[in-house]
């Protein structure tokens, strides 16, 4: 079942595993995520030492939503045991190589005052060294 194929597709991401399905949504399991690459192979996605079969998969979802640097989109496969989360960059595009079919729905993702004021102090330095003030 879980042959050496080489991957039809890989794409490196930030990942949580989760024993509930849920929406992805700010939490501090993304300050510890994954690192890694996720790899689509001909019979399943593996991240690391995760591995999910495809015929395992009880649902597919990929949420789409606003970011302080584009759009990001966050693909989640669901087995009957866990659920995984993957955030995508935003040129990555495993979708198509997936034997599936995935949900999108959008991401309703908010971003807090903090938020915001950390990403204008980032804008001012980067335009003070830009203009080298």
């Amino acid at each position: 079942m879980l042959s050496g194929a080489k991957p039809l597709y890989w794409c490196a991401v930030k990942a949580i595993r989760l024993e509930v399905p849920q929406p992805p949504g700010l939490s501090r399991n993304w300050a510890t995520a994954r690192r890694g690459i996720l790899r689509i192979r001909p019979d399943r996605a593996t991240c690391g030492d995760w591995t999910i079969p495809f015929d395992q998969i009880t649902g597919a979802v990929v949420w789409t939503g606003p970011s302080p640097l584009g759009r990001t989109r966050v693909l989640m496969l669901s087995t009957a045991e866990a659920s995984w989360q993957f955030s995508l960059n935003p040129w990555a595009n495993p979708l198509p190589h997936l034997p599936f079919a995935v949900e999108e729905r959008p991401l309703d993702r908010r971003l807090s005052w903090i938020s915001y004021a950390v990403w204008g102090l980032v804008a001012v330095i980067l335009l003070a060294v830009l203009l080298d003030l």
